[in-house]
Formats: structure tokens, C-alpha cells, sequence
């Protein structure tokens, strides 16, 4: 069985509630849900995720400047990323995963890749993942 701690920075709060129905099929994860980049920073500092999920538009701040942030953080930077955006610009996959995301989801995503990726970063510790 899969185990870990997945932290959600979203603001959205129906994404939120998608994330939270989908992650009720694996028992042995357990969601943290911050809706400010600010705050994802301090919750993952505080929890230790195992895995991080994060939107690229947040009030507070851009999930490019978490993820760097992340990145730059000797606490935080062996914890995988996967991005989750709406955004249909063709060329940020490619640019997330080169600033150090595991893998980047659009929404609306398919559950069956959600699922392949966050399984594959809790069970790997971060092994590069899909792009869909």
C-alpha cells in the first residue's frame, strides 16, 4: 500500500475537494491543504510532506516562485513536486519539470495519470513522472 503525507497548495477550493475525493481511494496517504504559496512553504516546513501537489496560480504568490522556493530550501528540496495547472500554455510543462517538478498534470486531469504520478513519487521518492 502506498503511505505518505501529500501536501495541496491550491486555492481553489473545488480543486481542493477533487484532490481530497480522489486521495480517499489510497487509505495510506494523508492530505495537508494550504491555499497561499506562503503558507504550502511554512506547512511543508512544519509536516515534512513526501510529496508536494501545486497549482501555478495562487494569491499570494506564483507556483513558479514555491517551487523555486522549495528548491532552495535544504529541509524541502528532495521533496517531489508534481504541478497541477490549468494553464494551456504548451510550453510550461517543459519548463516545470526543467525548474525541478516531477511531473505536470492539466486540469481537468485524467485520475488514471493523477494516480500513476503520485504513486510513482511515494513510492520512488521522486522519480520523474508523466506530463499529460
Amino acid at each position: 500500500m502506498i503511505r505518505g503525507t501529500v501536501l495541496h497548495i491550491e486555492d481553489n477550493p473545488a480543486n481542493v475537494r477533487l484532490v481530497e475525493l480522489l486521495l480517499e481511494q489510497r487509505p495510506g496517504i494523508r492530505l495537508i491543504s494550504a491555499d497561499r504559496g506562503e503558507l504550502g512553504l511554512a506547512l511543508a516546513r512544519e509536516h515534512r510532506p513526501n510529496l508536494i501537489l501545486l497549482d501555478l496560480h495562487l494569491p499570494d504568490m506564483t507556483g513558479s516562485a514555491v517551487l523555486r522556493a522549495i528548491h532552495q530550501d535544504p529541509l524541502l528540496r528532495q521533496t517531489p513536486v508534481i504541478v497541477l495547472s490549468g494553464d494551456a500554455d504548451p510550453d510550461l510543462p517543459t519548463q516545470m519539470l526543467a525548474a525541478g517538478a516531477q511531473a505536470y498534470l492539466r486540469k481537468p486531469f485524467d485520475s488514471h495519470r493523477f494516480f500513476t504520478a503520485i504513486d510513482l513519487c511515494l513510492s520512488t521518492g521522486g522519480a520523474p513522472g508523466p506530463t499529460a
